[in-house]
């Protein structure tokens, strides 16, 4: 496991472990804090390494932009991330009729299939999708094309047919889907 891929991992679980702290109203706002997390994680273990948002891992194609990509000093990219969030719709600061926010085929499946891309071009060492279903609303999704389960945040694995919703303090807990591509 290269270096950035285990430091994003690391800000994964510090984001599980500190989830109901916050309050995410869009993919950015989780993207943001993942970013930060990891921006100091990187600065104090890697110091040749930069984090950037919305990089083109896929030079030739601008429309494959990374939301997370890390940089080593030779513009190498050690890790590139994807993410999807999707709001819990019991919420009271959500209305109904903007639910639900992401697409299965158009946002989760598409996702997975870009970073199977960035693999396959030797674009990225490691490529990590992440799928943040707050409320549990693709529970009975089957897992997107080439996935064969996912890694539950708390280090178990996990598939799209698990059940579980948890409330913490009154806030929805999510669940938190990664698939690893390790293309080194």
């Amino acid at each position: 496991m290269n270096s950035a891929l285990g430091l994003f991992e690391d800000s994964l679980d510090w984001l599980n472990q500190h989830y109901k702290e916050y309050r995410f109203f869009t993919e950015r706002d989780i993207v943001w804090t993942v970013q930060v997390h990891l921006m100091d994680a990187i600065a104090n273990s890697l110091p040749s390494h930069q984090v950037h948002c919305n990089y083109p891992v896929l030079a030739d194609q601008c429309k494959c932009l990374a939301d997370v990509a890390v940089l080593d000093n030779t513009d190498t990219v050690p890790l590139a991330a994807e993410f999807k969030y999707e709001p819990d719709q019991s919420r009271d600061d959500t209305l109904p009729s903007k639910s639900p926010v992401v697409l299965w085929k158009e946002g989760v499946c598409q996702d997975v299939a870009r970073g199977q891309r960035y693999g396959a071009n030797h674009a990225a060492e490691a490529v990590v999708s992440v799928f943040i279903d707050e409320g549990s609303c693709f529970r009975r999704k089957d897992p997107p094309r080439g996935v064969i389960g996912q890694i539950g945040m708390t280090g178990c694995l996990c598939s799209f047919h698990e059940h579980q919703r948890h409330r913490l303090h009154g806030t929805c807990h999510p669940r938190f889907y990664r698939t690893l591509y390790d293309f080194a």
